[in-house]
């Protein structure tokens, strides 16, 4: 009788006198190999962003899927699947890759488990499932934060923060509480209408305790004087665009001096007269996987534009293309535009109508460098670029175009405007 083997460990199942003189090699490999690696066995498998990675149990010989601990490593996220058996198994599942990693039985749902996650899995026979949802007890070694359903503290009492576990607490808000009777002498909470009605109206400044009143409306007049910027004012009565104090909404500053500002998220109008450059996006854009990439909603007043390549690489090495656009459009012809890339072997030049060209050398490349574009009037821009080819390549070049009406916008992209980048990271800089 020939062997067979078990529904969801694939473990050979000998048949009656079979196997005559090597039964004990197969028991082996089953007890020692296929049933070790089921209960104890720990692997790793790579996964690739936007790819089904497909594991299996075969029968009688060792198989990934049928490790009891499987750690994920890889570009998980941009739904990357790993596809296992629906043989009714447990798993355990280490997300080590860089994003999230969907393990599942194919055509099925299956379970999303998030990067650095550690996940107990289950194959019911039809797909996988989690494989627990209850714990009769649970001790941490941190406080569980109030974002997933805790109080963030290891105390029995505390009366700060978002969840108020003591008797007298400190809160913030806007909490309620009853009113005491008028005359009320104790220390509970005073409310706002209890102080009103105990108070009245403050009457003048003169006959109040000047270190125990409180301005939070209203208006203040009859000062003898301007109220001085030591006291919170101004030291002005009038507006000014000079001096250490500035009450002009158009006001001219003569040579200011800043001491180490913060500026958080300024918004600038008109046209800035001081070197401030500013960046399209923060850390640059990635490329991978884009045949052009847009900067839009760029201000009227520029005058100089830095295009920067970051380690940018293409999938059929095509020449890239910088196109300047209006409100109407990406312009995409009367550009005047050569480039040209040297080597040890000589210099090849290319040149184009269609944006300005930067041309790439043959062969598998990688780019870094900038593309200068300068306003000269009458929008009306000019540019040059200067850049590095893998280790060994210089490319160089310069062009000319005028726009149909103001900047607002660059494109990245490359001549045939269907190769895709697969690496690298752009950024646009101006001022």
């Amino acid at each position: 009788m020939s062997s067979t083997y078990s529904t969801n460990l694939a473990i050979e199942l000998m048949g009656a006198g079979e196997q005559a003189g090597n039964w004990g090699s197969t028991t082996n490999t089953n007890l020692g190999t296929l049933i070790e690696q089921a209960i104890s066995g720990y692997t790793t498998q790579g996964v690739v962003t936007g790819t089904d990675t497909t594991i299996t149990i075969p029968s009688g010989a060792t198989g990934v899927a049928r490790n009891m601990f499987i750690e994920l490593t890889g570009t998980g996220g941009a739904s990357p699947n790993l596809i296992v058996p629906a043989n009714k198994k447990l798993y355990f599942i280490f997300n080590n890759s860089t994003g999230a990693v969907t393990v599942k039985v194919s055509g099925q749902t299956g379970v999303s488990v998030p990067a650095t996650a550690k996940m107990v899995l289950v194959s019911n026979g039809t797909d996988i499932v989690v494989a627990t949802n209850y714990m009769a007890a649970l001790t941490l070694g941190t406080p569980l934060a109030v974002a997933q359903g805790g109080t963030g503290s290891t105390t029995a009492s505390t009366g700060t923060g978002g969840v108020v576990l003591a008797v007298s607490p400190t809160l913030t808000g806007t909490p309620i509480a009853p009113t005491a009777a008028p005359g009320t002498n104790t220390t509970q909470i005073a409310t706002t209408a209890f102080v009103t009605a105990s108070t009245g109206t403050l009457g003048t400044m003169s006959t109040q305790n000047a270190n125990n009143v409180a301005i939070t409306g209203g208006t203040i007049t009859g000062l003898s004087s301007a109220l001085p910027v030591a006291s919170g004012g101004t030291g002005v009565t009038t507006s000014t665009g000079s001096g250490a104090n500035v009450l002009a909404s158009g006001a001219s500053l003569t040579s200011p001096t800043l001491t180490s500002p913060t500026l958080s998220s300024p918004t600038f109008t008109g046209t800035p007269g001081s070197s401030l450059i500013f960046k399209m996006s923060s850390g640059g854009v990635s490329a991978s996987g884009s045949t052009s990439v847009d900067f839009t909603s760029m201000p009227s007043w520029i005058n100089i534009i830095t295009v920067t390549f970051r380690n940018i690489s293409t999938v059929s090495n095509d020449n890239i293309l910088v196109q300047l656009g209006t409100s109407s459009g990406v312009t995409t012809s009367g550009y005047v535009s050569t480039s040209i890339d040297f080597d040890g072997s000589g210099a090849v030049t290319t040149s184009s109508t269609s944006g300005f060209v930067f041309k790439v050398n043959p062969g598998s490349n990688i780019i870094n460098g900038t593309m200068i574009i300068a306003y000269t009037g009458s929008n009306a821009w000019v540019n040059n670029h200067t850049a590095s080819i893998n280790t060994n390549i210089m490319s160089v070049g310069g062009g000319t175009i005028a726009l149909g009406g103001t900047l607002d916008r660059v494109r990245i992209t490359t001549v045939s405007g269907t190769d895709a980048f697969d690496a690298g990271t752009l950024n646009v800089l101006y001022q």
